[in-house]
Order: structure tokens, then sequence, then C-alpha cells
């Protein structure tokens, strides 16, 4: 007779367990678990000759739980695949296989490398030491090992200076580039630094195609004058990046501004040219509206300023010198002290005879001798010229 019992310090008595004559004993126990079998032997008279213990014996048909893929990680063309989960009432260990191959042990994480570009799926399963094996996992994966593509980049600015230089000047700043990953994989991010700074995410472009994308920045008074550089970096879902080179575009963030006042003139709306000059060297003409004999103006693209100076058609030229901006914001009223001054006719910045000739000249038309600009060549613009009768004015 024999019986299975799960305790060491079992016996088997006189009529306990299941008959066995002879042969070979095939038996299983009722349930998974640990057991000792005890075997009773009779003699031929049926008496029993005493018992015997063997064992332990394991049993267990219970499979692993299935275990769980927790992420595939891809990096260009390299692949590391993490998982785990199972569990079992006895150990067990991990197998993988990706795609077609065969089931190999292997412990989480578990990395490919140099696989050849396109989708691919990975396998794992729990197997416990009596080879009960689990339920399969699996997840799909795609390996792209070819970099983005950043191109037509452009720099667009609100504001721009004139030629050869064409600087961008303060106000808005859109830097577009076109961005697209055919391997695969899909794009990840597109970043751009401005300078040596730190990378930052490029938004799509609004209302673009699906492969634009489009920075815009603020050029203000904190921006430094001179060259400055944009760098795009584009990155695919399998880690593959493209890194493009400086784009370089140029900056003059200067400007100057004020008022300019005209000696005497008419209290009406009345647009004049300006002739400003900048250093003692370049000249910048602005038509510029009057009322009341005063206007406001703005000069941007400009150099580093020390002296500006005003000068119109019928004027003396008054000439501003110190202007001195660390932000190069400048700032240069002709006002008060610094109005400018008329009665120069003929343009050699001199008030004398020859411009009195040409007031004469013009005398009772709104021509060339309208030095207060109110549609007529008469005693007020006379009165003007006396006041101002041999003064010179200021070197440009």
């Amino acid at each position: 007779m024999y019986k299975w019992s799960t305790n060491p310090s079992d016996s088997i008595t006189e009529g306990q367990g299941d008959n066995w004559s002879a042969g070979t004993l095939t038996a299983t126990p009722a349930s998974d678990g640990t057991y000792y079998l005890y075997i009773r032997s009779y003699n031929s008279a049926n008496v029993g000759n005493g018992s015997t213990r063997l064992g332990p014996y394991t049993f267990d048909d219970t499979p692993p739980t299935t275990p769980t893929i927790t992420g595939v990680e891809v990096n260009e063309l390299d692949a590391t695949v993490t998982f785990g989960g199972s569990t079992d009432a006895n150990s067990f260990h991990y197998e993988i296989k990706l795609d077609t191959g065969s089931y190999v042990t292997a412990t989480s994480p578990k990395t490919y490398t140099g696989l050849s570009g396109g989708s691919h799926t990975v396998y794992v399963k729990a197997v416990d030491e009596l080879g009960n094996q689990s339920g399969e996992a699996s997840q799909e994966f795609m390996i792209d090992g070819i970099p983005p593509t950043v191109s037509n980049i452009t720099v667009t600015a609100e504001n721009v200076g004139d030629p050869p230089a064409n600087n961008c000047l303060q106000g808005k700043l859109w830097i577009d580039a076109e961005v697209t990953d055919t391997g695969g994989s899909g794009l990840a991010s597109v970043q751009i630094k401005l300078d040596d700074g730190d990378y930052a995410t490029m938004p799509a472009k609004v209302g673009g195609d699906p492969e634009d994308y489009e920075m815009e920045y603020t050029i203000d008074a904190s921006w430094t004058n001179g060259t400055h550089t944009v760098t795009i970096k584009a990155t695919d879902g399998a880690g593959n990046s493209t890194t493009t080179d400086a784009v370089e575009f140029k900056v003059n963030k200067n400007t100057v501004s004020g008022f300019v006042g005209l000696q005497n003139f008419t209290w009406v709306l009345k647009n004049r040219d300006v002739a400003f000059g900048l250093n003692g060297t370049t000249v910048r003409i602005v038509t510029l509206s009057f009322i009341n004999g005063i206007s406001a103006y703005t000069l941007t693209d400009v150099p580093d300023m020390t002296s500006i100076s005003a000068k119109t058609a019928w004027s003396l030229r008054k000439l501003i010198t110190g202007l001195s901006a660390p932000d190069g914001q400048y700032e240069a009223n002709f006002t008060g002290s610094n109005t400018v001054l008329g009665g120069d006719l003929n343009g050699d910045n001199v008030v004398n005879a020859l411009d009195y000739s040409i007031l004469r000249g013009a005398w009772g038309t709104g021509s060339a001798g309208d030095i207060n600009g109110d549609g007529y060549t008469d005693n007020a613009d006379y009165l003007i010229m006396k006041a101002n009768w041999y003064r010179k004015g200021d070197p440009q």
C-alpha cells in the first residue's frame, strides 16, 4: 500500500493508503506542493512487513503568471527591453526572443544592438523550475536609422534696415524651418537655440503644413548689436538627431528719437524734409509732419551715436553732441535752445545776402522763401531771416 503526505514525520499503518500490488507505481498527489511517499509492504501471507518513506517530491503544474513588458527604449539601431512582473510559487526565470528567433534565458533589461531598420517584435515569457511556461507578452517597436531632415531655414524680421547690411531691427523676428522624418519612428522633438543659449522647443507653425516649424523672438533694447546665430536640432522617436549649422543674422537695436522744433514755424500741419546727420558722416533724410512747429521723430538702424544734427532746406543746421545710451536707445531733442533756426535758403549753412536775394525773388509766392511754412514768402519769413542775419549753422 502507499499514500502521499506533506508531513515528513508521518507513517503508514495497516489499512491506510491505496493498494499497489507490483510493477511500476505511477502516482500523483491531489494538488501542487511538496510531498513524501509512504509505502507499506506485505508478505505472501498478507502480513505487513513494515513501511518506508520516500521523498520529498515537489509537484507543480501551475505556470508562472504572464510577465509585463514595461518598455522598449530605442536609440538609433539599438533597443533595450525592460520586463518583469511574473509570480510563481516556485523559482522561475525569464526567456526572451526577437521576431522569429529562438527563446533564450534573459534578465531585465535586455539590449539588442545593430538591428535592421523597420518594425520588430519582442516576446517574453516566464518558465518555472519544472518547465511550466507562462503566457507570452509581446511588444512591437520601430528601428529607425535615418535621422530627421531640417531644411529651408529662414530668418524674417518685422523691421529691416537698409541694404547692404539689412540689419534686423527692433520688433518681431521669426525663424522658420521645414523638418521631416522618413525613418518611420516620427519626430520626438524640434529644438532651437539662440547664440550659445540653451535649446528650447521650436513649435509647429500656426496655420502651416505639418513639416513647418516657427520660433518667434522679439528684438528689444536688451539685445546686443552685431551677428547672432540660431541652431536647430531635430530628434526622432528612435533617438536619431540632426543638428544644423548655425544660421547667422545681424541685429541693430539702436534708435535715436526726440522732437524737432522749427523757429517760428506755422501752427498748422505742414510736412518738411529733415536731413539728420549721424556722427558727422551719415545723412538720413526723413519727411516729418509738423504741427505748432514741432514734430516727433525716430530713426532706427543707427550706429552707436555721439552726435546728431538736423537741417531743412530753409534752415541752419543744428548739432547736438555728447550723446550716450548704454542700451542704444538715444534721445536728442531739437527744441528750446536747440531749436532749428531758419533763414538759410541757398543751402550753404549761413544766413547772408545770398539768401536775402532768394527771399526777394520769391516775395509774395509760396516757393523758395517760405521759411515759416505758411504758404507765402512774406514779411514773416523776412523777420526770421533778419533775426539770424550772418549767423552760421553748426557742422554736420
